[in-house]
């Protein structure tokens, strides 16, 4: 019989300021969230874009530039181009860096 496993997986959000969005529907601020990545394939360790979308909703404003040092997939990039946020990510395996460059045109 097969089951599905349990998978938790931290997130940790290294700041500078004081930004907190307080205009946000409840929900947005529950510290456990459910979202999915449905697609098999792309980066093993890719996040919901829905997921990341709403903590720089939280926790950014539109024009404020956000670092990931672990871009893999994008998402985080993607998730700025959405929300009008400036990024900068990087990577150390070049075919993630390669995908980001043709995805993002950079």
């Amino acid at each position: 019989m097969k089951k599905l496993g349990r998978f938790v997986e931290k997130i940790y959000i290294f700041r500078q300021g004081e930004t907190f969005n307080r205009n946000l529907h409840w929900s947005q601020y529950t510290g456990v969230y459910n979202d999915l990545v449905i697609e098999g394939e792309g980066h093993q360790y890719r996040k919901p874009l829905s997921l990341v979308e709403r903590l720089l909703r939280i926790y950014t404003n539109p024009g404020d530039f956000i670092l990931d040092p672990f871009c893999g997939s994008g998402v985080v990039l993607k998730a700025c181009q959405n929300l009008g946020r400036n990024a900068i990510g990087m990577d150390n395996d070049p075919k993630w860096v390669e995908h980001c460059r043709r995805e993002f045109s950079i």
